[in-house]
This record gives structure tokens, sequence and C-alpha cells, in this order.
């Protein structure tokens, strides 16, 4: 900014009989005003300021003998003498022969360098990309994460067990069981009782779930009673069914998709009365599909019960 000879922004009350000055819409300590300056009133009486107190304060170095006047223009004159002058040179070469500016005139800047002191006196130069300067400019720690593309793990510890993200030991294990809560797993089976399921029919599965994680459900109704049971999300499934006879059959009890009789599943029931088969096959499915049994070859007489005769699907990924 251009330093003019004097200073006139706003307005002054001098007080006869007083040394203090006030000030409306001045900014005194930020326009180069220093003790020594004179300020003028606007008939022209001039007195010598003591100090400058804040930019609507000055105390005058004696008692102002002039004529009062409120709120009125004026006029602070710098004062350009020798004196201010030697004083202001002497800081000047002061700060310039200071250790830390000398240290600074020696080093030489390039692109993409910050500086640091690596003692008293002594600067050197690092490299500093746009990627660093982006993390040094955050307010605070979440900022620099968010800046590094961090997620909530970065607040976590890594372990083998616990409350951690998961971190193998040398033996490519972990110290306890890892449970995953939200993997589709359900173990399903009809009402508690003996029936006989006919030929070319289609049955619902789901007449109640024993266990159910991740998000199975029951779908549409089938004509013979129950629902369908629908898997949750797409993937390859386990599907393990129970089968307990109770009485001699030649029927087959099979697991269909989508109420279509091209199987997805078959097992064979061809057993005596009390037996009880496992069988199981790994399919393919779309969420939203349906599970339910589909009768074939002859009725099939069954004892529907939990641990006799349900289905156990797991989801594989």
């Amino acid at each position: 900014m251009a330093l003019t000879a004097y200073y006139s922004a706003g307005f002054a009350t001098l007080t006869n009989g007083t040394a203090a000055v006030v000030g409306v819409g001045t900014a005194w300590t930020t326009n180069y005003l220093a003790p020594g300056d004179q300020i003028e009133t606007d008939s022209g009486q001039r007195a010598t300021i003591l100090t400058i107190n804040s930019p609507t304060s000055i105390t005058l170095d004696k008692l102002f003998r002039g004529t009062t006047q409120a709120a009125q223009p004026y006029k602070i004159w710098r004062t350009f003498d020798a004196q201010y002058l030697m004083e202001g040179a002497r800081k000047a070469y002061d700060l310039l022969g200071s250790s830390g500016i000398a240290a600074l005139a020696a080093l030489d800047g390039a692109a993409d360098q910050g500086m640091y002191f690596t003692g008293p006196g002594v600067l050197a130069a690092f490299a500093l990309t746009a990627a660093g300067r982006a993390l040094l400019d955050d307010a605070n720690v979440p900022a620099q994460r968010a800046t590094l593309g961090l997620g909530s793990a970065a607040l976590k510890n890594t372990g083998t067990s616990g409350n951690n993200v998961p971190l193998l030991d040398g033996a490519n294990t972990w110290s306890a069981v890892q449970r995953n809560t939200g993997k589709p797993i359900c173990r399903a089976g009809r009402t508690n009782s003996t029936e006989t399921l006919l030929n070319n029919t289609e049955y619902a599965i789901l007449g109640s779930f024993n266990v159910n994680q991740g998000g199975f459900a029951g779908g549409a109704a089938v004509a013979s009673g129950g629902n369908r049971l629908v898997v949750p999300v797409t993937g390859y499934y386990r599907i393990s069914q129970a089968i307990y006879v109770s009485g001699v059959t030649g029927g087959r009890l099979n697991i269909i998709t989508n109420g279509n009789s091209a199987f997805t599943c078959t097992y064979a029931t061809t057993m005596v009365a009390g037996e009880k088969s496992y069988s199981e096959g790994i399919v393919l499915m779309t969420a939203g599909d349906t599970l339910s049994y589909y009768i074939t070859s002859a009725n099939v007489q069954i004892f529907s019960a939990s641990n006799h005769t349900e289905v156990f699907i797991e989801h594989l990924g």
C-alpha cells in the first residue's frame, strides 16, 4: 500500500483539558502510525501523539489546549525523520543477520520441496509432492484419513481374534473361531407329522425355520399348502437334505427351483420304514429364486419333523 503523508479516515474527538482522543470509523493501529506523529484538528490545531492504544483510542503527550471538537474531520501527520528511519533499518539489519534468515538465504529451493530445521540455524530441503501438501493442509486426523481414502478399518488393530481386522498368524490360522453373521444359512422343515406326499405334485419345503441367517424367507404359496423357500442372494448354494421314511415307498423326493419340474436335486427314497437317508448337491441360484419339493415315480410317505425330514441350505459364494 502507498504510504501517504497523513492519515485521515473517520472522525476524531479532541477535548480541551484532556489527553484522550476518541475516534469513530478509525483504524489507528493498522496504518503505520506511531508515537511522535502529529494530530491536527479540523480547525488546524495540532498535538503530539504519546501512545496509540487501539483502533479508536489515542493518548496525547500533554493535555489538549485547543478548542474542543466532537467527531470532526482530522489529520494525523506521519513523522519521517532520520531517527525513525535509522531505527527501522537497524531492526531490518538485525533480522537479516539472524541464523534463521541466513540459513534460508543459503537454501536453494525447487519445485515440490519443503524445508525443515535440522539444528539451530540449519535448514534442509525435502520432497513435498502435491499428495503430501493435500495431507498437510487437512485440519484434523479424520480429514487426513478421508484424503488418504481410509475407511473405518483404519481405526482398528490387526489381530487373530476379537474385534480386530483379521490377520493370519505364521501358520495361516486364526487363534479364535470366526463367525460370519451375514452369511445366508437356513435349516427348514415341514410340519411335525407323518404324511404321504402324492406323485407328480409340488409341496412346500418351508413350514418353519429352525435356523435362518442372512435373509431366507417364505415365498409364493403352494397349492398343496405352505410356501416355497426364497434364497436371498445370487451365488452357489449347498443344499443338504435329510429324509425319514415312515413307510415303504417307491417314490422320489426331489427339490425344484421356481416351481419348474426340472429337478435341482433328486433324492431316492425307496427304503424300508424307519430308515433315514442324507443327500446333497451344489446349485447356482439367483437372488429371489425359490425352492420346493416335487414328487415323482410314486407317492412318498415321510415323517416331517425337526431332525427327521428337513433341508439345510448354505450360501457358498
